[in-house]
């Protein structure tokens, strides 16, 4: 399933035309200051801006149980936060901006790299349960009690095996 194609989104601020592609350059400096320049900041009680673009939106780290995980967090502060649950691989900057702007338009929106991964610190793990666990770690110490996981591939995979978690934990 092509996650772009049932997606209709308009970020604040205009349109960035169907099939319009990311100027290349512009997104390659992005990545290597969003890998350089991280920083560290404990998230429970700072504040995100919620007035960026996930373009622009400042990337932190949180502590999820001894690892850092680089995070960015845009959006409103009202309703249920959505966490982005990536495809094998890929780091912050591989989300497509026009999807995240236009949920964190009535959401808070959270990206992260999965341990191990991009600019997040540790070992990949082994297994789908694995990275369910490190989710609804990550969630929990964004002190979310309830969240919406919005999966691409293994993403929604993840997001699958996170209920399984959570039942583990409370059942």
């Amino acid at each position: 399933m092509n996650i772009m194609s049932p997606v209709a989104v308009k970020p604040p601020g205009g349109d960035p035309g169907r099939g319009s592609r990311p100027d290349v350059s512009r997104k390659a400096t992005i990545c290597a200051a969003s890998a350089s320049e991280i920083i560290e900041c404990d998230l429970i009680g700072s504040e995100p801006d919620v007035n960026a673009t996930y373009r622009y939106a400042q990337t932190n780290t949180i502590d999820v149980g001894g690892a850092k995980f680089a995070c960015r967090q845009l959006g409103q502060d009202t309703g249920v936060p959505v966490i982005f649950l990536n495809h094998l691989g890929p780091v912050l900057d591989n989300w497509d901006p026009r999807i995240i702007d236009g949920i964190a338009a009535k959401h808070r929106g959270v990206t992260c790299d999965n341990r191990g991964i991009g600019a997040s610190a540790g070992s990949t793990p082994d297994s789908a349960a694995a990275m369910a666990r490190d989710t609804v770690a990550f969630a929990r110490a964004l002190g979310f009690e309830q969240v919406d996981l919005l999966g691409f591939s293994l993403g929604g995979f993840i997001a699958q095996v996170s209920d399984a978690v959570i039942c583990e934990d409370r059942c």
